[in-house]
């Protein structure tokens, strides 16, 4: 992961999550807008929602479209038998 970023965050999934993505994607605008450098953990379940194949939620699609750096837990990956070449081309594995 790179280690200039200000700030992290962990990102799974739970039925709350759209809301909790259209709540920080202003909060995220705002410091990317101030030059922080941004990072997105996708963690456990969240992992699920990085993958290439299938329709991208609107939620994702709008914090993916900030251009901040998105990793995801390669053991979380392996766990849900998710390939690392089947994710989003913006997201790096760790």
């Amino acid at each position: 992961m790179a280690e200039n970023l200000d700030i992290v965050y962990l990102l799974g999934y739970s039925e709350n999550s759209t809301r909790y993505i259209e709540r920080i994607l202003p909060l995220l605008q705002a410091q990317k807008n101030k030059g922080s450098a941004i990072g997105i953990v996708f963690i456990q379940d969240g992992v699920l929602n990085t993958t290439s194949k299938g329709k991208i939620r609107d939620e994702l699609s709008k914090l993916f479209s900030l251009n901040l750096d998105s990793y995801v837990m390669s053991p979380d990956l392996e766990a849900r038998g998710i390939k690392t070449e089947d994710l989003q081309n913006k997201v790096k594995h760790i």
